[in-house]
């Protein structure tokens, strides 16, 4: 988030929306202009970095467990 906000101070005419759901946004269909990702897409051409690795943790109480 660091780099981001390092980004919008620096170019301040860029338009951001952050919008976070289950369905990724097509690119093909211009939905949006850079996608952050947890997994591959592989029928998009695109342009990719990997930037960040990502932890995944599950929490429950003990009741629930």
């Amino acid at each position: 988030m660091q780099r981001l906000r390092d980004l919008l101070e620096t170019h301040p005419n860029i338009e951001d929306d952050l919008i976070t759901h289950p369905f990724p946004a097509s690119m093909m269909h211009r939905e949006a202009d850079i996608v952050l990702r947890e997994f591959e897409i592989g029928h998009e051409r695109l342009i990719r970095r990997k930037i960040a690795r990502l932890g995944v943790s599950f929490y429950a109480s003990r009741d629930y467990a």
